[in-house]
């Protein structure tokens, strides 16, 4: 198994140092989208959200400020 294939591997289950990195790619790439995403919701305190895939968790990090 090459590089790529390691480093590939890394988004399906994370770990390591490469975990890392990728966990910072991964938050560095869909920040606009999990912020265009939650301004379509009208999230309140009261509110339970369930996030499936939740990668780096940015957008329950961002979910969690807007409240």
């Amino acid at each position: 198994m090459g590089f790529i294939d390691k480093f590939s591997e890394q988004f399906r289950k994370p770990g390591g140092f490469w975990g890392h990195v990728v966990g910072m790619l991964m938050a560095a790439t869909t920040g606009s989208r999990n912020e265009w995403t939650l301004s379509l919701l009208d999230i309140r305190p009261e509110d339970r959200i369930l996030e499936i895939g939740y990668g780096p968790g940015v957008g329950i990090f961002q979910a969690s400020r807007r409240i």
